[in-house]
Formats: C-alpha cells, structure tokens, sequence
C-alpha cells in the first residue's frame, strides 16, 4: 500500500521525538486516515486492541460497513468472532 504525501508532511523534518502528544497525533493524522481510506477502498479493515482491561486479547476488526469483536487465540493465532458492534 502505497502512501502519498503531500508537499507540507514530504518538508515537515522535526523530530518525531521532539513532539509532544499532540503535535505527534497532528503531524500523523493526515497518513493515518489516508491508509484507512486506502484498506476500505480494498475491502480490508483494520484492527485494534479494543481496550477490554480484563480481556487483553480482545480486537475490534473495523470494516467499511461496521465493526466486530474478536478473540486471538495466544497459542494458535487464530481469530474467534465474539460479536458484531
């Protein structure tokens, strides 16, 4: 997946390291969205922790259409679908 970015993020050199919190989710929005756009253009989704404190292996896949909630089996990998959100 190719990322194209535009002449101000291609010149913008300051140290990711040198950012506070908000300037770093700022200078990285922009590549984020447009790599979400591109995995929904492709019928991909993406995925994430969903946060559950008790739950540590619990993702939320998100599609174009909606999201669900799975369990990653530690040991073999593989993916349970838990239920639609």
């Amino acid at each position: 997946m190719d990322v194209i970015l535009d002449d101000k993020q291609q010149h913008d050199h300051r140290d990711v390291f040198a950012m506070n919190t908000d300037e770093l989710a700022a200078h990285l929005s922009p590549v984020a969205e447009q790599i979400i756009k591109q995995a929904f253009d492709q019928n991909q989704y993406i995925s994430y922790p969903a946060g559950i404190k008790d739950f540590p292996n619990a993702f939320i896949h998100e599609y174009q259409n909606g999201k669900v909630l799975v369990q990653i089996d530690l040991n073999t990998g593989k993916e349970h679908f838990i239920k639609n959100l």
